[in-house]
């Protein structure tokens, strides 16, 4: 049948069909949606878009007095982008006399599909011009899995995130022997800057603990800490769909650039990533978060802040578990703790793989993929580190393990925002508050995001979790 959408405007329109739904890059997008808005446009008469190589390219007929012009295609595409997200906005626009029918004179969406295939041939890509430029461009085409990229292509635009970000310049260091910071890319997301990166001698700053994001905005900033992957990329996606003028910082671990002293305590590392912002923002109150592990790098900070008089107006801690190893003072209760909690989990697994039918795929599909990652760990000796994680990578996550295990959460006297993912595929002993509670004497406000812990950041998720996000700063911004 037929599908209609409100828009914001109030107005209801008709879609088309369900099968002109697609999905690019982790977005539903209605193809109908796209083609209202563009045959709104003065003088186009009709129009149709198709998706070619991950891409929206639209077709249209003008009417009769209207000449073809590259500068009014330009135009279009803005005013498309005046009234729908930037991922609907069609890549490229093909200007037809008439657009083709079928015998039954419904429009032949399959004539054009071939068609955009051949305009794609024909596409003159920028191609690569130095050595540097031709072997970013086969890693970005391997990463990414497209067959032409031009050199000018924005890393994120063509469907980059932090995961093929950490296998793209893992691969690079191998091949060049450089080993570039995985933010560089923030202010070099095209081939040509990155090759001019790899080809340029100056020192690079992008080591450094704090990372500008998105620095500017007169709203009071809010510094995210890492999860247990070092990783603060997975922030540019969440900053992309907030308030213009909401600053976002992201904390990347010391020891990166591997000509520091790593930090083995939570302390320390709390009290390192304090300095940094307190270096950007003198006073309070701060916008603190974290990820995963980084929530309780995160915590450690807010009560430091605190000792010192500070005020914290936001503690986020994005899907962060507090373990029930974390309240423990002392190393045997810290064992104790673990075992007990091994035994429920595995308690939950036996549950949930013989409780259906469903169930007993998942695991054992789950149970077949770690087989398969020991074995490749085993027989491929000469690989020392897994694909996407540089050796460097690997020491400071093991630190940050030394860390975690010898720390001791204890109650603060503050509120804690906690955002869930609504997606939970593993064992925790509270699934509520995700064990926090004991610990937030001022209560916790629950946030459900969708997707699990790992695809919070990436789209459509990202775009609700930032909303939710800057719903929840400027809330708390007031009292």
């Amino acid at each position: 049948g037929d599908l209609a959408k409100l828009l914001p405007n109030g107005e209801l329109v008709c879609l088309g069909r369900k099968d002109n739904q697609v999905k690019i890059r982790g977005h539903r997008i209605e193809l109908g949606e796209i083609e209202h808005v563009l045959k709104k446009i003065t003088k186009i008469n009709s129009v149709a878009v198709v998706v070619q190589n991950h891409a929206l390219v639209a077709y249209i007929a003008l009417d009769e007095n209207c000449s073809k012009s590259n500068t009014k295609i330009e135009l279009w595409k803005k005013e498309v982008e005046a009234e729908l997200p930037k991922y609907m906005v069609p890549q490229k626009i093909v200007v037809l006399d008439e657009l083709p029918v079928s015998t039954n004179g419904k429009l032949d969406r399959n004539y054009l599909s071939s068609l955009a295939e051949k305009e794609a041939l024909k596409t003159n890509y920028n191609q690569p011009r130095t050595e540097s430029e031709l072997l970013v461009s086969e890693v970005w085409k391997e990463c990414l899995n497209l067959k032409n990229i031009d050199i000018f292509s924005d890393f994120f635009d063509l469907g980059g995130h932090s995961m093929i970000a950490a296998k793209l310049m893992t691969q690079i260091e191998r091949k060049t022997g450089k080993r570039l910071p995985l933010v560089s890319l923030l202010e070099n997301a095209t081939i040509e800057k990155l090759a001019k990166l790899l080809e340029s001698d100056k020192q690079l700053n992008s080591w450094d603990v704090l990372v500008p994001i998105k620095p500017n905005g007169n709203k009071p900033p809010i510094f995210i800490v890492h999860g247990a992957g070092l990783n603060v990329l997975n922030f540019n996606s969440l900053s992309k769909f907030m308030n213009n003028d909401q600053p976002v910082y992201g904390l990347q671990a010391k020891g990166l650039s591997g000509k520091e002293e790593l930090l083995t305590t939570v302390e320390d590392i709390a009290a390192c990533y304090n300095k940094v912002i307190v270096e950007k923002q003198p006073k309070g109150p701060y916008a603190i978060a974290g990820y995963s592990f980084g929530g309780v790098i995160a915590y450690e900070m807010a009560r430091q802040l605190q000792d010192k008089g500070e005020q914290i107006s936001t503690l986020g801690l994005f899907d962060t578990f507090a373990h029930p190893s974390y309240g423990c003072a002392s190393q045997l209760e810290k064992k104790a703790a673990h075992f007990k909690f091994f035994l429920a989990q595995k308690n939950h697994s036996i549950a949930h793989m013989f409780g259906s039918i469903e169930g007993f795929k998942q695991r054992t599909s789950k149970y077949k993929n770690m087989m398969l990652k020991m074995c490749r760990r085993f027989s491929i000796g000469k690989r020392e580190v897994p694909e996407a994680c540089s050796k460097q990578v690997l020491e400071i996550m093991q630190a940050n393990n030394t860390a975690i295990n010898s720390y001791q959460l204890k109650p603060l006297d503050l509120k804690v925002d906690l955002f869930r993912a609504q997606k939970l595929d593993e064992y925790v002993h509270d699934k509520t508050y995700l064990g926090w509670k004991p610990f937030a004497l001022k209560g916790i406000d629950i946030h459900d995001v969708p997707g699990d812990h790992y695809t919070i950041f990436t789209a459509p998720n990202d775009e609700v979790f930032a909303k939710t996000l800057q719903h929840v700063l400027d809330k708390n911004s007031k009292l």
